[in-house]
């Protein structure tokens, strides 16, 4: 994609050779303050506002009214240019697929405990109640249940596809980690 087609309105396309899990390489246009532009590839992507250009304020002649609707004007300028662009972006990612992160999962504790669910299930071959039993033990003032468990381990065994190991039933000895 040349500047050119940036430039004509085309649409940013991404690039979707590029190995992501779930989180797209987002092509943004950072504009400078001459009006070049450039395609930069990135993640996370970042947003570029407009740079407003300098003015002359003349204390004779304007009055402090003007300035604050100038500095207003501008603010109005740069706040549009920003949620252009965040619009945008959000756009892109949901032609990839994407989706925001809830809000439980903005907490990067979540983050881990979740991982660390799907790891032992998937590799040390848990069943969700030892998980379940794991965790009581390294944070007493969490109550995970069995279903809890499940339903990560499922979620996110699904989303990332990894493959679950077969339960034959019965309980499996916890292995030593």
């Amino acid at each position: 994609m040349s500047l050119n087609s940036v430039a004509s309105g085309e649409a940013v396309k991404l690039q979707t050779f590029l190995p992501y899990s779930r989180r797209p390489i987002v092509s943004t246009v950072a504009s400078s303050r001459n009006g070049a532009e450039a395609v930069v590839e990135e993640y996370p992507p970042k947003i570029y506002p407009l740079q407003p250009e300098p003015f002359i304020y003349d204390p004779f002649h304007n009055s402090r009214s003007w300035i604050r609707k100038e500095a207003e004007r501008i603010a109005e300028t740069v706040r549009q240019s920003i949620e252009a662009q965040a619009e945008m972006l959000e756009q892109q990612f949901r032609e990839q697929g994407a989706t925001p992160m809830g809000a439980r999962y903005q907490d990067p504790g979540v983050m881990s405990r979740m991982a660390l669910r799907l790891y032992r299930a998937a590799i040390c071959g848990l069943t969700v109640e030892q998980i379940a039993d794991l965790e009581l033990g390294e944070d007493p003032d969490a109550v995970p249940s069995g279903d809890a468990v499940r339903k990560t381990v499922s979620e996110w065994s699904r989303v990332l596809d990894v493959p679950l190991p077969r339960r034959k039933g019965g309980r499996r000895r916890i292995p030593d980690l």
